[in-house]
């Protein structure tokens, strides 16, 4: 990941004045989507400068050194073969999916249980529950007591005698099916002429119901038996920690039917979110092919822009993260490294986990 590989590799810490390792771009300007104007490091300018920061003689030496030139001495420099700006890569896991995919949705969207969406869907207040939970119950209600036992007048006129009134059993078997499917209105069934004073719905319940719906259809895409399903409560603490394949599916698959369903007809703000979000999708899907020539790098390098664009228009009182800028870089490595399944760190980060779960006495050293 990005902090550890500013360590090994002898780079100054991601949050620094001089955050990234391939150009000098300093932070205080990572807005700026320009890389022509993006001044590069040289390499023999910082094995220069990381010699100079190992032979000072004071701490404020080396730290001035760090300062200026955003580097410090690293024992790989004692490599002859190696080049820390060449050789340090951009992991597309951290990156892409474990950085920009929970960037945009926790930061950008506000996507958490604790507080309101940034602009989503605010969760249903208690005036809005107390209007839908009983139009959501009156028609199953009605439905129900109609079938089991006809009303009449005395139990009609009264909502709560209706409600709470006991079923005769016995009258259920006895029922002649031909009444109960019958069209004509029951004695006292009072449904057309007191239809209007029912609860009914109100326009913030029936929007949140219906996205509900969408987000409900989730559960029915088909994925191949190689995918793994996207979380079910993404964003919430009963959901944990997503991991990298678990950002993807759940954003790159999930959210593209759903969203489409409900910002694909909006005009506005929404529509341009929608549009901004699937510049991110195209990034995913582009960094991550299989094979690569210099049509897919290039179309890889448009849907950065403008998403970043996007990010800067529509999200304007965000800055843009280190992530973002280091993104920019990977059209370079993609010509030097290939494509990112031979050099990104789902390998590594699997024999992590496989170490981890080894028992140990949590006293190194001691067996």
């Amino acid at each position: 990941d990005m902090p550890a590989a500013h360590e090994v590799a002898g780079f100054s810490p991601h949050n620094s004045t001089h955050f990234c390792r391939f150009c000098f771009l300093p932070s205080s300007d990572i807005d700026n989507l320009d890389m022509g104007s993006w001044p590069q490091r040289s390499f023999d300018e910082h094995r220069s400068q990381a010699l100079k920061w190992k032979e000072a003689a004071t701490e404020a030496e080396r730290a001035a050194i760090t300062t200026s030139a955003g580097l410090r001495y690293s024992v790989l420099l004692r490599l002859a073969y190696w080049n820390a700006i060449l050789f340090t890569v951009i992991d597309s896991m951290h990156a892409i999916l474990l950085g920009l995919i929970e960037t945009h949705c926790r930061s950008l969207w506000g996507m958490n249980n604790k507080a309101a969406d940034f602009d989503g869907i605010s969760p249903m207040g208690k005036s809005v529950i107390d209007s839908t939970v009983p139009a959501l119950k009156s028609p199953c209600q009605r439905k129900t007591n109609a079938r089991l036992h006809p009303p009449t007048k005395a139990i009609s006129t009264t909502k709560d005698v209706r409600v709470d009134a006991p079923v005769d059993s016995g009258n259920v078997g006895g029922s002649n099916d031909k009444d109960l499917k019958s069209d004509s209105p029951l004695e006292g069934d009072s449904r057309g002429e007191n239809e209007a004073s029912e609860p009914s719905l109100t326009s913030e319940a029936r929007e949140t119901l219906s996205c509900m719906s969408d987000l409900e259809n989730r559960k029915t895409i088909s994925t191949p038996s190689w995918l793994g399903r996207a979380p079910k409560r993404a964003g919430s603490a009963q959901q944990g920690k997503l991991k990298a394949d678990e950002w993807r599916s759940f954003c790159c698959i999930s959210l593209v039917f759903t969203l489409i369903r409900i910002w694909g007809h909006d005009e506005g703000r929404y529509g341009e979110m929608l549009a901004n979000f699937m510049h991110l999708v195209d990034m995913v899907n582009l960094a991550h092919y299989r094979e690569l020539d210099e049509k897919t790098i290039e179309s890889y390098r448009c849907a950065t822009l403008d998403y970043l664009e996007g990010v800067k228009a529509l999200f304007y009182d965000h800055t843009l993260v280190p992530n973002h800028h280091a993104v920019m870089h990977l059209p370079d490595l993609f010509r030097r490294f290939g494509p990112v399944h031979a050099w990104r760190t789902f390998a590594f980060e699997r024999y992590n986990g496989m170490m981890q779960s080894i028992n140990h006495n949590s006293r190194i050293g001691a067996y």
